[in-house]
């Protein structure tokens, strides 16, 4: 059984802001990752979270919550429809968002990331469809890159359109070997 784990992704709009930018991102995974944003939060204004998904919208609440105390400002944005669009059905999609909503959190669905830069002491999110959002930090929440050297150097087929291994219907990448 092959557990090879992964990064936490980016995206490219981000990758290509500079170091201005990088030096105010959250890329999420750990514990330290959460520790760390603890502390952002007490210290800064704004924090918009990228990403819709489970990670995303968990923090988006934990954070939420702390705005309403803290006067901390949470804003989320995604490309999808509604939180957690890729796994759920609508009507619990739009349940989800309306929930996260109620916990203090300003959700943009539909929102895809075309640039960030710094103006003054704000980063600036520029979405494709114009509109543009202000915030002090940002954290990426936006899924994983899998680790697939180990698949390479032993010659397992790697999927180089979504990541990670090619495997049948029963996670089997080989005879004997699972993933």
């Amino acid at each position: 059984l092959l557990c090879a784990g992964g990064s936490p992704r980016n995206l490219p709009a981000i990758e290509r802001a500079g170091k201005d930018v990088q030096k105010r991102l959250t890329l999420f995974r750990k514990i330290e990752d959460f520790r760390r944003l603890e502390k952002i939060s007490r210290e800064v204004k704004s924090i918009t979270i990228i990403g819709g998904g489970f990670l995303g919208s968990e923090l988006a609440c934990a954070l939420g919550r702390r705005a309403r105390t803290q006067g901390l400002e949470v804003i989320q944005l995604f490309p999808e429809n509604g939180n957690m669009g890729k796994v759920l059905p609508e009507y619990l999609s739009n349940w989800t968002t309306e929930k996260v909503r109620r916990e203090g959190v300003n959700v943009l669905p539909n929102a895809v990331v075309k640039s960030v830069s710094v103006s003054g002491n704000r980063l600036v999110i520029k979405l494709k469809d114009g509109r543009k959002v202000e915030t002090d930090h940002i954290v990426a929440a936006v899924g994983l890159e899998p680790n697939v050297e180990l698949a390479k150097s032993a010659g397992l087929e790697v999927d180089s359109d979504f990541g990670g291994f090619r495997v049948n219907a029963e996670l089997q990448a080989r005879s004997n070997i699972w993933v």
